[in-house]
């Protein structure tokens, strides 16, 4: 019995959507939070405030999820410890979200005066700065919903991501929270992070978008087991989420598995020629000056961090050079006809200083 809240952690797609994709530090947060939880509750609060730094750390805006899961553990626990020490669990809700808040809307901008517009862009509709966000989230409680479940982008094709993701939740336990809205409470800020922006690739089940999801549930299905009296009804009930997990987590890891398949294949048939291909655009990247100010492919951005200034493509702004592949499988955040179309733009006002069989380096006419 004991082992079964571990199997519900592990039968959630959004673990397996998180390893199969790149590394990112919101997933080292998400992992935490059980640990967090533990010693919480244990009031072990040098372990605590360990687990608590270490979190913040992970990325700027964890902040305003640690705030929300800190309002939860304290109603979860009915403000027990809250009431023996008020002015110090006050500090544990209120500095996360100060810290989010600096960070974000000062510290950031400080270092690159561009980042509040590239930083805001997925939420531009609703404001260009953290309390612009806010305003609109309070002021538009309606609106709020209405975007959490409807498509907010052109293309037709993404009408059911949002709702792929929200029956995701519901057969992994998240049906439960109807009895136990806490554990609601505590997904609030990820839920509006995830789905009030234009975004499409972030609404859904894949990638590393939803690993806030897995330790919440896993804890709300362990949680609401303990309203279970009887052991065999309990087994039954952890059994029976466990089974809804693995399938949803099958018919999601599915489709991954059918895409991670033909890239492997594609690069197995062309060995040779793949290899080539990134010994030639190590060399391109060579020739970028380091004090320049280069706009960059996301997936070579991590090879020009000396430069001077770095932004992602298609985020030009200043640049002058360019710095991207011809054909890439990964256009993100543009689709492939917004992303020839804006290499076929920039090629006008940009010349070519070297390029390869599948990149390309401009600079600024």
């Amino acid at each position: 019995m004991q082992t079964l809240p571990c199997c519900i952690f592990f039968s959630i797609w959004g673990i397996y959507s998180a390893i199969s994709f790149d590394f990112h530090t919101n997933v080292l947060a998400a992992l935490m939070v059980p640990a967090l939880l533990y010693e919480f509750e244990k009031r072990n609060w040098a372990k605590f405030t360990i687990i608590f730094v270490l979190m913040l750390l992970c990325r700027e805006n964890i902040g305003f999820w640690i705030g929300f899961l800190m309002i939860g553990f304290h109603i979860k626990n009915k403000f027990v410890f809250f009431k023996s020490r008020p002015a110090f669990h006050s500090i544990l809700i209120i500095l996360p979200v100060i810290y989010s808040v600096v960070v974000t809307s000062y510290i950031i901008p400080g270092i690159n005066h561009t980042v509040e517009q590239a930083h805001y862009m997925r939420f531009q509709a609703l404001g260009h700065t953290t309390g612009e966000v806010a305003q609109y989230v309070f002021l538009h409680p309606f609106e709020v919903l209405k975007l959490i479940f409807s498509n907010t982008s052109p293309e037709p094709n993404n009408d059911m991501i949002k709702i792929q993701l929200h029956l995701c939740v519901i057969a992994s336990g998240g049906i439960l929270f109807l009895i136990r809205p806490v554990f609601l409470l505590m997904l609030l800020p990820i839920y509006l992070q995830k789905m009030l922006g234009y975004d499409s690739s972030l609404w859904g089940v894949n990638f590393h978008y939803s690993i806030e999801f897995v330790p919440l549930l896993s804890l709300l299905v362990f949680d609401a087991s303990m309203l279970i009296k009887r052991e065999r009804d309990r087994l039954i009930f952890f059994l029976f989420f466990i089974t809804t997990s693995i399938g949803v987590s099958v018919s999601v890891l599915k489709g991954e598995a059918t895409i991670f398949q033909q890239s492997v294949s594609t690069f197995l048939k062309n060995k040779d020629n793949s290899l080539t291909m990134v010994r030639e655009t190590y060399d391109l990247l060579n020739k970028v000056p380091q004090d320049a100010v280069v706009c960059a492919h996301s997936n070579m951005t991590p090879h020009l961090s000396s430069v001077k200034k770095l932004y992602a493509f298609p985020l030009v702004l200043d640049a002058e050079y360019i710095v991207t592949f011809k054909q890439y499988y990964s256009t993100y955040p543009l689709n492939e006809e917004q992303y020839k179309d804006t290499m076929n733009y920039y090629t006008h006002h940009f010349s070519v200083v070297s390029e390869t069989s599948n990149a390309v380096l401009l600079k600024k006419k």
